[in-house]
């Protein structure tokens, strides 16, 4: 150890190499790190390491370990594991500790650890981070559940019963007045189930990644006739509100199109736009649709005779629990629900002032999947974005 050789490897390494002269006692060799002035330089200046537990109490702990190792005799070396020692000038040094048998002396190494531990201990630290918020992110989905039951039960289930004992009431009732009455709770009733449906559908949305297939594939969707049910859905409301409703799907062909999307959900976005103009639309108003398509979208846009959305809310329109007016509307979840499905399929929607200069006009694009020629295979990458039907006439 004493060979100019040695003392080069010791160098080159930057090891404090210390002989073990008796319990709790050590002696330096060779000469001494940058780093062990910096850290204890009582040792480097004596070159005699003692008083463990007042210097290193760390290192004290590890002795123990480091005994049994030298008393057996074993071959390699025992580590202590890395540890932080702080420097009188308060700077934080990285060590390691190992305990090695060489021709039957006892050796006590201590390392400083370089760059590499840093490095490490950084990714580790990030590790540990995305753990946290992994382990944060399960707990909020939980409680999404918890909630999701909630709703399911305890509102569902007693909306049911108190269907079923208005619909039988309203076999045997008698009296148009009462009649009157019972369909109104109806009415209401389905609002509600319309509702609790639409919070299950923004859940499933929100934790699903993509809808169509799990492979990545979409299936076609009838646009007209999708586009046709959602409206005869809410024809009855229409006419019981005395609001004209003007549909015009002729820009759309009859038949599957091969759209970035799905028809359940499709009938939704429809349906929300609907009845969001319905409930802003004044007796005697109307409310038009238009559905087509061009060579790489179908367009959609949804009028009413309403008065329109102030400046200050258009801007929060597709958040969650956003209302475009105070007392009217639900919850504030179905635009909410229009932009992120539309979004997972690679469109849009947005607002605009009405042609007619009054009243609100929502308007929606959805790509189509784009079909190479020659291999017949099916790209979901979408087209670029197409002008919103502001600048688009429809056909």
């Amino acid at each position: 150890m004493d060979s100019p050789l040695s003392a080069a490897v010791l160098r080159a390494l930057d090891l404090a190499v210390f002989r073990r002269e008796g319990p709790d006692h050590f002696r330096l060799d060779g000469d001494p790190p940058a780093w062990l002035a910096a850290i204890w330089p009582g040792v480097a200046s004596s070159r005699v390491l003692a008083q463990m537990a007042e210097v290193a109490p760390f290192l004290e702990n590890f002795l123990p370990d480091a005994e049994v190792h030298w008393n057996a005799g074993h071959a390699g070396r025992a580590r202590s594991g890395p540890w932080i020692e702080s420097a009188p000038d308060g700077e934080s040094h990285p060590l390691e500790a190992f305990a090695l048998c060489l021709n039957g002396a006892p050796l006590l190494l201590v390392e400083r650890l370089g760059d590499d531990y840093e490095q490490r201990r950084a990714t580790l630290q990030t590790a540990r981070e995305h753990l946290l918020a992994y382990e944060r992110l399960s707990m909020e989905v939980q409680r999404k559940e918890i909630l999701l039951h909630c709703v399911v039960h305890d509102m569902a289930a007693p909306l049911q019963n108190m269907m079923m004992a208005l619909a039988t009431l309203d076999e045997d009732a008698v009296l148009p007045e009462l009649k009157r009455v019972i369909a109104l709770g109806l009415q209401a009733g389905k609002k509600q189930e319309a509702m609790i449906d639409n919070i299950l559908q923004i859940y499933a949305a929100e934790l699903s990644a993509l809808f169509g297939r799990r492979d990545g594939t979409w299936p076609g969707v009838d646009v007209r006739a999708t586009s046709e049910r959602a409206a005869e859905m809410l024809r009855p409301q229409f006419a019981q509100q005395g609001v004209r409703l003007d549909f015009d799907v002729s820009g759309v062909r009859a038949g599957s199109l091969p759209i970035q999307g799905d028809e359940p959900h499709l009938e939704r976005i429809l349906s929300n736009l609907l009845g969001n103009a319905l409930r802003f639309s004044p007796p005697d108003g109307s409310v038009r649709v238009k559905v087509w398509e061009d060579n790489d979208n179908v367009h959609g846009a949804v009028e009413d005779d309403g008065g329109g959305v102030a400046p200050h809310i258009q801007a929060q329109l597709f958040q969650k629990f956003k209302q475009g007016a105070v007392g009217r509307g639900r919850v504030g979840l179905g635009l909410y629900f229009c932009r992120i499905t539309l979004s997972k399929w690679g469109g849009e929607i947005g607002y605009k002032r009405a042609a007619a200069g009054r009243g609100s006009c929502f308007w929606f694009r959805i790509p189509k999947v784009q079909v190479r020629p020659r291999s017949g295979i099916r790209s979901l990458t979408p087209p670029p974005a197409a002008n919103t039907p502001a600048d688009v006439a429809p056909p």
